[in-house]
């Protein structure tokens, strides 16, 4: 699931999750969202080494799905799809800010 999340495939995130047997769900729930600030570093240190900025941001989405497939209960799953950690902030985008260009927040 991990090698899903860092390679940024939402679809490959969907099949691993069914692979897992519950012991293995709760393990990887156990371990949300602790691996969002390293996936974020490795991603990082990925693009300075290719000498590319990607925004890094490209495993939010499979990280979604796969806290959405090992969480138990609805009202965690409804907690874990929104999180702050998931969105897409890029300081070059007006779109992807949360001020608008006039320096004012939300508009």
């Amino acid at each position: 699931m991990w090698t899903a999340i860092t390679a940024g495939d939402p679809a490959l995130a969907t099949d691993a999750v069914p692979a897992l047997d519950e012991a293995g769900r709760r393990e990887a729930a156990r371990e949300l969202p602790g691996p969002i600030s390293l996936v974020r570093k490795a991603i990082a240190e990925r693009d300075r080494r290719r000498g590319v900025w990607t925004g890094g941001e490209e495993w939010s989405e499979p990280m979604r799905v796969a806290g959405a497939g090992v969480l138990s209960g609805a009202a965690a799953v409804t907690a874990w799809l929104p999180r702050r950690d998931f969105t897409r902030l890029h300081p070059t985008s007006p779109a992807g800010s949360r001020r608008s260009p006039s320096g004012h927040c939300c508009g």
